[in-house]
């Protein structure tokens, strides 16, 4: 069957969860890859060691897709100060972000595999809730949203949460332009205000295909902020090497693991911080064409 017609046949409808605290029986695992982000991975890396639930984290992985920077240096005194074990592993060249999550695989002891970006902080007890989830319900994959804040409150560790609306997170609050209205259904969206998460019952109704919301599931599904139990990930191979560059490597992911008949469920008990910093990857929008079609023709690829 193709991943295509697995997907058109998912249904997202998991059930509520009450996430309030339990006995934490999951470990965790968390692989962070990074390129050229000495000045975010330090401050990332902290705010994972001051979690309420870090006595459940096995190990934090850090590939460096060979940097350039000061981030050989920044691991190195992050590692001399750490309460839990850190390995970091250099790339002699780059690999790009799927390819070094799969080498962080490689490192990875825990129950719950976390992905996180390199320059994403997350709120204190976001390891707990997403464990607690993941006893809750085996068959899912989860993820948090993220608020864009300045460079300066980043790097001052200005982390408040909650937040009753999260900065520039398109999930929950977006305009639409009309110029990227294609279909009938889209042009009823066009210059008006969308909160895709509250429209589609916190996604449970959102199509894995269907565009009429302008993002399918795998789409909003972002899994550089994630956690997966190790099971899945390997009954699905991991990331699709051939993704280079910037863009569709995390969301072709997030496609095969929701045709495995995984929920992809939000957890907006717990949030992230992203600097409001320009894009750091060079030659962006070509990758992200390349990837694109890739990721289409993933789509239309047979999978067991």
């Amino acid at each position: 069957m193709l991943l295509i017609d697995k997907l058109a046949n998912h249904s997202n409808n998991y059930p509520k969860l009450d996430l309030s605290s339990k006995s934490l029986q999951l470990t965790a695992s968390i692989v962070i890859p990074s390129y050229n982000s000495a000045k975010t991975l330090k401050i990332v890396v902290s705010q994972l060691l001051k979690q309420t639930a870090v006595k459940q984290i096995k190990e934090i992985i850090v590939i460096d897709d060979n940097s350039q920077d000061s981030t050989p240096k920044v691991m190195d005194e992050v590692i001399k100060s750490s309460s839990v074990q850190i390995i970091y592993k250099r790339n002699d060249i780059q690999c790009f972000s799927g390819e070094c999550r799969n080498k962080g695989l490689n490192y990875a002891t825990g129950d719950i595999i976390f992905f996180l970006d390199s320059d994403i902080a997350v709120s204190l007890d976001f390891i707990e809730k997403h464990l607690l989830l993941h006893q809750l319900i085996d068959k899912c994959f989860s993820f948090s949203f993220r608020s864009y804040i300045s460079e300066e409150d980043f790097e001052n560790h200005n982390f408040e949460f909650p937040i009753t609306e999260y900065n520039k997170e398109f999930r929950l609050n977006k305009i639409i332009p009309e110029a990227w209205c294609e279909t009938q259904e889209q042009k009823n969206w066009a210059n008006k205000e969308m909160r895709l998460y509250e429209f589609t019952d916190g996604f449970r109704n959102l199509s894995s295909v269907n565009r009429e919301y302008f993002w399918t599931l795998p789409e909003v599904a972002l899994i550089g902020i994630s956690a997966i139990k190790r099971k899945h990930i390997d009954a699905v191979g991991g990331f699709v090497k051939e993704f280079k560059g910037w863009g569709y490597e995390d969301i072709a992911f997030a496609a095969k693991l929701i045709a495995l008949g995984l929920f992809a469920i939000p957890v907006l008990e717990v949030g992230t911080f992203h600097p409001n910093h320009p894009h750091r990857i060079t030659d962006h929008q070509m990758w992200f064409k390349k990837n694109k079609e890739l990721y289409y023709k993933c789509l239309n690829s047979e999978i067991g």
